[in-house]
């Protein structure tokens, strides 16, 4: 019977060093699965981050003070060659193709309406879309809105069309969507309505391009705080949603981002002051004497100044 007993209890410990083991084990690896995604999780940040600012740099194509014009082309260029060399691969068609299918949705929101790029079914290829403002209808009107107090008012019952600051116009449509404690909580919601809207679109035409190509991902809408929304809604900004790039490792899935990247093209008080050269005594941009107008001396800047341009990321998810 002691032998017995022995023998049993030997092959408990048995039992119990192979379970502690295989449990090591897989502790072990799911350690490693963890550490190695977050180094990857890590690298894949930057390499968007990057690549999403270097795109922004090429958003002021031209600006002379007067007039912004956006070259939508050279941010995408910029956007997926940067992303490629961050992820070490080569810059080739092939590859920028193959980054496509991990871009649902890429927007660039402007002053007055947004550019969406998303599939064009009858080419079958994708590109940029036509403008589409910002705009909130009723039954008897419509408001085109932008970043600022500038809008343009349309009276569908006459066909009136008037342009220019909601102050103004309010004097003769006096509507609640002018009064200075709604407009701007109804022109952000309109905004982000539309960006919304437009990115819904984007991802059901990204999906029937995705299945075209035999890829089964489901590409679907992130989400975004309203709170962060309202931080996009004041200057240029290029909205990218990265999904369902494969890890190195097929047992981690997945890595999928959100970024909005705002340019703010602005300029400072100091920027309007004339500059006196002490030793001549005259504005050193213009060359005029001290008494030069304020009103003379900005329209010299509007000509001889280029806006800065600061990129930053406003928000990542």
């Amino acid at each position: 019977m002691g032998v017995q007993f022995g023998t049993k209890l030997s092959d408990y410990a048995i039992i119990f060093v192979l379970i502690f083991l295989t449990l090591a084990v897989v502790t072990d690896s799911k350690l490693f699965l963890l550490q190695k995604t977050e180094e990857l999780t890590i690298r894949y940040d930057n390499a968007m981050d990057n690549a999403v600012e270097s795109a922004m740099e090429e958003i002021v194509e031209l600006d002379d003070g007067e007039e912004l014009t956006i070259n939508k082309e050279e941010i995408l260029n910029k956007l997926f060659l940067v992303l490629s060399m961050n992820l070490g691969l080569t810059d080739s068609d092939s590859v920028r193709e193959w980054l496509e299918y991990f871009f649902p949705v890429i927007s660039l929101m402007m002053q007055d309406g947004i550019y969406s790029w998303e599939l064009d079914e009858l080419e079958n290829k994708k590109g940029f879309s036509e403008k589409i403002p910002y705009c909130l209808e009723k039954e008897t009107y419509k408001i085109f809105y932008t970043f600022d107090d500038w809008i343009i008012f349309q009276d569908k019952k006459t066909g009136i069309e008037k342009k220019g600051l909601y102050q103004e116009i309010r004097e003769q449509y006096p509507m609640d969507e002018f009064s200075d404690s709604n407009f701007d909580e109804i022109r952000r919601r309109t905004i982000i309505s539309v960006i919304t809207e437009t990115m819904k679109e984007q991802m059901k035409k990204h999906n029937r391009f995705a299945k075209k190509r035999g890829i089964s991902y489901y590409f679907s809408l992130p989400v975004i705080d309203m709170e962060e929304w309202y931080r996009t809604v004041d200057d240029v900004t290029l909205l990218c949603v990265f999904q369902g790039y494969p890890y190195e490792l097929p047992k981690l899935g997945t890595y999928d981002k959100v970024i909005l990247s705002g340019a703010r093209v602005h300029k400072t008080q100091e920027d309007w002051k004339v500059k006196i050269d002490k030793e001549t005594g005259k504005d050193s941009l213009t060359g005029e004497e001290e008494f030069y107008t304020l009103e003379k001396t900005q329209e010299e800047w509007e000509k001889f100044y280029f806006k800065e341009l600061e990129t930053e990321n406003i928000v990542e998810e």
